[in-house]
């Protein structure tokens, strides 16, 4: 980061890649599709872990990082530049 003589922040382009991944994106059609398609794999793993894993803190640790995992995979689709 920096700061002008005219006292304007100008932002690396890394930070500024940091900063825009906290604006909201919009998927397009063909992302919104590849999103409902994590989102029901993710969901079939958790049933299969519910189905097969008695309740434990490891299984909710292991729907925790399912979720997560459906979670940021959703997100690097809607973020992707091309869109």
């Amino acid at each position: 980061m920096e700061i002008d003589r005219e006292g304007t922040v100008n932002f690396s382009r890394d930070e500024q890649d940091i900063i825009n991944s906290f604006d909201p994106h919009i998927p397009n059609e063909e992302q919104v599709q590849r999103i409902l398609n994590v989102r029901f794999i993710c969901r079939s793993a958790a049933v299969g872990v519910i189905a097969n894993v008695r309740p434990s803190a490891d299984r909710t640790a292991a729907l925790r990082k399912l979720h997560e995992a459906m979670m940021t995979a959703n997100k690097a689709i809607a973020n992707e530049k091309d869109a």
